[in-house]
C-alpha cells in the first residue's frame, strides 16, 4: 500500500517495509509496549508522518550503518543506536556537504512533488549512541537482537526479531553487494559475517535495497559468490551514488542470481 511518498509492505506479526523512490527501505517493528525503526532512508519524504500512520507507540531508532541513505531522515527521531565502528562515517555522511552531494546525484523524479532543498540540507541528524553485539531490544513481547556484521562498512549491523525469525539485513545480506568502498572490509571479513548469520534461525530476510522478503537461502548464496570470486571473470563497475571503480563478479548458479561489486586489493586471497 502506498503512503504519501513511501511504499509501506506488512511483512509479518506487525513488521512494515517502508520503501522509497530513490530505492532503499526502512524496517518498522512494533512490540505492546515499543517500536523499533531500523534506519530512515534519505530523508527526501515525510517518514514520521508515515511511522505515525502506522502505530503511536514509542519509537526507538536504530542505524543498520553509517551511510547518508541509512541516516539521512534521522532528525524527526531524536538520536540513534549505531555500531562504534561507524560513529565516524556517520557524522561525515550525516554533514551538509554529503547531503548537498547526494542531491546532485540521485534522479529528480525521485524527490516527493513539494520538497524543500533547504530544509533538507538542515535536517541533519541529531548524534547517535553507540552499540556492540549482544544488544536486545524489549519492545514488549518481542525481542530483537544486534549482531555485528562487518563487510560494507566496519559497523553494519543485522537485527533478528526472535518472534518471527526475521532477519533485518540492511546491506549486508541481498542479491547485489557493495564491498568496493573506501569503508569497505576485507572480503574475508565480509564472509565471516555471513558464516555468523548463517546460524541464526531466520526463516527470511529483510534487506534495506530489495522491497520484499528474501529467502534465507541467499546467505548460501553470497558465501558461494565470495568463494568463487575471480577478477578474470569480473567487470568494470562503478555508481554515481559512491566515490571509487570496482569490478563486479556475479554467481549465476543456483536458485538466485547475486553479485558483489569489490575491490580486488581487499580479496583475501588473488585470483
Amino acid at each position: 500500500m502506498t503512503q504519501g511518498y513511501y511504499t509501506v509492505h506488512p511483512m509479518e506479526d506487525g513488521i512494515y517495509h517502508l520503501f522509497e523512490p530513490a530505492g532503499v527501505g526502512c524496517t518498522l517493528v512494533t512490540g505492546s509496549e515499543q517500536a523499533l525503526l531500523f534506519d530512515t532512508g534519505y530523508g527526501f519524504g515525510n517518514l514520521a508522518g508515515t511511522v505515525r500512520s502506522l502505530t503511536d507507540l514509542p519509537v526507538i531508532l536504530v542505524n543498520s550503518h553509517g551511510h547518508v541513505d541509512h541516516i539521512g531522515g534521522n532528525r524527526p527521531f531524536g538520536r540513534a543506536y549505531l555500531h562504534e565502528a561507524d560513529l565516524d562515517l556517520a557524522r561525515e555522511h550525516g554533514s551538509q556537504a554529503l547531503r548537498r552531494h547526494i542531491l546532485g546525484a540521485v534522479d529528480a523524479s525521485h524527490l516527493p512533488d513539494v520538497f524543500s532543498r533547504e530544509a533538507y540540507l538542515g535536517s541533519t541528524p541529531h548524534g547517535w549512541s553507540p552499540i556492540r553485539e549482544g544488544h536486545r531490544f524489549d519492545l514488549g513481547g518481542r525481542e530483537l537482537a544486534v549482531y555485528h556484521t562487518p563487510g560494507h562498512t566496519p559497523g553494519c549491523i543485522s537485527l533478528l526479531d526472535s518472534r518471527t525469525g526475521t532477519l533485518l539485513s540492511a546491506d549486508t545480506v541481498m542479491p547485489m553487494v557493495w564491498l568496493f568502498l573506501q569503508e569497505s572490509t576485507r572480503l574475508s571479513t565480509y564472509t565471516a559475517s555471513l558464516e555468523k548469520l548463517r546460524k541464526l534461525p531466520a526463516g527470511k530476510i529483510v534487506s534495506s535495497h530489495f522491497p520484499h522478503a528474501l529467502p534465507a537461502s541467499c546467505i548460501d548464496r553470497l558465501l558461494e559468490c565470495a568463494s568463487g570470486i575471480e577478477i578474470s571473470k569480473s567487470v568494470p563497475y562503478s555508481t554515481p551514488l559512491a566515490a571509487g571503480e570496482a569490478l563486479l563478479y556475479t554467481d549465476r548458479e543456483g536458485d538466485m542470481e547475486v553479485s558483489i561489486a569489490f575491490d580486488p586489493h581487499k580479496l583475501q586471497t588473488p585470483a
